[in-house]
């Protein structure tokens, strides 16, 4: 499945002598902040690859603007950072990776409920009627029950895929930006 990806530049050199780049945790931004949402993706991944890994993934975009398409880095959403950086053109096995929708995992990140159009409205009333009576454990089990959604990619417009590690044989092409 052809991918783009935004690495760090050391992340050429890993590639280059080890021919494998994993990310590391504190080069993350942040991470901290985002930690438990982290760890439940992780949890997800594993599960729907049948692994079992503990770093951090990598992210690549898989559709871009509702189009299969190199991510425009001119584009507000992208944070500019100093230094150089990697422009990944990737072919991945598609049993490498998890789809996910770029706008739903914004409210995993906020730790909110993710909403779509495959939960009923009886549902949703459900959940706002009893959401300032539920003891905060429960309402915590309520909100991450919805973040399975977050696969759901249909009719997404931004599409993220995540994997455990980046291989050298995955990189088509590279630039550095």
């Amino acid at each position: 499945m052809r991918l783009w990806s935004i690495q760090p530049f050391e992340s050429l050199e890993e590639l280059e002598n080890t021919g494998i780049f994993i990310p590391k945790k504190e080069k993350s931004r942040n991470i901290n902040v985002y930690n438990y949402a982290y760890k439940w993706l992780i949890c997800q991944m594993n599960e729907k690859l049948n692994t079992d890994y503990t770093n951090y993934p990598i992210w690549m975009w898989h559709t871009f603007e509702g189009e299969r398409q190199e991510p425009n880095l001119d584009n507000a959403g992208f944070v500019k950072v100093d230094g150089k950086r990697i422009l990944y053109n990737l072919d991945v096995p598609e049993d490498n990776l998890v789809l996910s929708d770029f706008e739903k995992w914004q409210f995993v990140l906020e730790n909110t409920f993710v909403l779509d159009e495959t939960i009923s409205e009886e549902k949703l009333l459900e959940i706002e009627n009893n959401i300032d009576t539920l003891p905060k454990l429960e309402l915590q089990e309520k909100i991450e029950e919805t973040w399975i959604n977050v696969f759901n990619v249909k009719n997404s417009k931004y599409i993220q895929a995540t994997m455990f590690n980046l291989k050298k044989e995955f990189v088509s092409s590279y630039k550095i930006i």
